[in-house]
Protein backbone atom coordinates (compact mmCIF):
# COMPACT_ATOMS: atom_id res chain seq x y z
CA UNK A 1 0.00 0.00 0.00
CA UNK A 2 1.39 3.35 -0.98
CA UNK A 3 0.11 6.71 0.18
CA UNK A 4 1.17 9.81 -1.70
CA UNK A 5 0.82 13.35 -0.53
CA UNK A 6 -1.51 15.45 -2.62
CA UNK A 7 -1.13 18.50 -0.39
CA UNK A 8 2.64 18.40 -0.70
CA UNK A 9 2.43 18.46 -4.49
CA UNK A 10 -0.12 21.26 -4.57
CA UNK A 11 1.94 23.30 -2.11
CA UNK A 12 5.06 22.92 -4.25
CA UNK A 13 3.09 23.99 -7.34
CA UNK A 14 1.72 27.02 -5.49
CA UNK A 15 5.21 28.00 -4.33
CA UNK A 16 6.56 27.75 -7.86
CA UNK A 17 3.74 29.99 -9.08
CA UNK A 18 4.47 32.41 -6.26
CA UNK A 19 8.14 32.55 -7.24
CA UNK A 20 7.14 33.48 -10.78
CA UNK A 21 4.77 36.14 -9.46
CA UNK A 22 7.53 37.51 -7.24
CA UNK A 23 9.89 37.82 -10.18
CA UNK A 24 7.22 39.59 -12.24
CA UNK A 25 6.42 41.99 -9.42
CA UNK A 26 10.08 42.75 -8.82
CA UNK A 27 10.58 43.42 -12.54
CA UNK A 28 7.53 45.69 -12.52
CA UNK A 29 8.91 47.54 -9.50
CA UNK A 30 12.24 48.05 -11.27
CA UNK A 31 10.46 49.49 -14.31
CA UNK A 32 8.55 51.93 -12.15
CA UNK A 33 11.78 52.96 -10.40
CA UNK A 34 13.20 53.66 -13.83
CA UNK A 35 10.14 55.75 -14.70
CA UNK A 36 10.67 57.78 -11.54
CA UNK A 37 14.28 58.43 -12.59
CA UNK A 38 13.14 59.44 -16.06
CA UNK A 39 10.49 61.75 -14.64
CA UNK A 40 13.03 63.52 -12.47
CA UNK A 41 14.91 64.55 -15.63
CA UNK A 42 11.82 65.29 -17.72
CA UNK A 43 10.83 68.74 -18.93
CA UNK A 44 7.62 68.72 -16.91
CA UNK A 45 7.05 71.53 -14.44
CA UNK A 46 7.72 70.84 -10.77
CA UNK A 47 4.05 70.28 -9.85
CA UNK A 48 3.51 67.79 -12.68
CA UNK A 49 6.73 65.95 -11.80
CA UNK A 50 5.66 65.73 -8.17
CA UNK A 51 2.24 64.35 -9.11
CA UNK A 52 3.67 61.77 -11.50
CA UNK A 53 6.34 60.67 -9.05
CA UNK A 54 3.74 60.38 -6.28
CA UNK A 55 1.57 58.14 -8.47
CA UNK A 56 4.55 55.99 -9.36
CA UNK A 57 5.58 55.73 -5.70
CA UNK A 58 2.03 54.65 -4.83
CA UNK A 59 2.31 51.90 -7.43
CA UNK A 60 5.61 50.77 -5.91
CA UNK A 61 4.02 50.64 -2.46
CA UNK A 62 1.23 48.44 -3.82
CA UNK A 63 3.74 46.14 -5.49
CA UNK A 64 5.81 45.92 -2.30
CA UNK A 65 2.69 44.96 -0.34
CA UNK A 66 1.93 42.24 -2.89
CA UNK A 67 5.52 40.98 -2.65
CA UNK A 68 5.31 40.92 1.13
CA UNK A 69 2.02 39.00 1.00
CA UNK A 70 3.48 36.41 -1.37
CA UNK A 71 6.53 35.99 0.84
CA UNK A 72 4.33 35.51 3.90
CA UNK A 73 2.24 32.97 2.00
CA UNK A 74 5.40 31.17 0.94
CA UNK A 75 6.64 31.04 4.52
CA UNK A 76 3.30 29.62 5.64
CA UNK A 77 3.26 27.22 2.68
CA UNK A 78 6.75 25.99 3.43
CA UNK A 79 5.67 25.15 6.96
CA UNK A 80 2.60 23.34 5.65
CA UNK A 81 4.75 21.54 3.11
CA UNK A 82 7.04 20.25 5.87
CA UNK A 83 4.06 19.05 7.89
CA UNK A 84 2.59 17.35 4.81
CA UNK A 85 5.91 15.57 4.15
CA UNK A 86 6.10 14.42 7.77
CA UNK A 87 2.54 13.14 7.64
CA UNK A 88 3.24 11.36 4.36
CA UNK A 89 6.36 9.73 5.78
CA UNK A 90 4.44 8.60 8.86
CA UNK A 91 1.57 7.27 6.76
CA UNK A 92 3.97 5.44 4.47
CA UNK A 93 5.81 3.85 7.41
CA UNK A 94 2.52 2.86 9.04
CA UNK A 95 1.12 1.39 5.82
CA UNK A 96 4.39 -0.47 5.13
CA UNK A 97 4.37 -1.95 8.62
CA UNK A 98 0.78 -3.02 8.17
CA UNK A 99 1.48 -4.65 4.80
CA UNK A 100 4.61 -6.39 6.12
CA UNK A 101 2.81 -7.66 9.19
CA UNK A 102 -0.15 -8.88 7.13
CA UNK A 103 2.19 -10.72 4.75
CA UNK A 104 3.63 -12.58 7.72
CA UNK A 105 0.17 -13.62 8.87
CA UNK A 106 0.21 -11.29 11.87
CA UNK A 107 -2.97 -9.45 12.74
CA UNK A 108 -2.40 -5.75 13.16
CA UNK A 109 -4.78 -3.51 15.02
CA UNK A 110 -4.87 -0.05 13.56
Amino acid sequence: MSISSVSSTSTNTALTGSNNSLKQLEAQEAKIQQQIQEESTSRDDAKTKQQKVQLLQNQIEMIQMQIQQIQQNQAAGTGQNSIAKQQTATATVNSSNTVNANNKGIDVLA
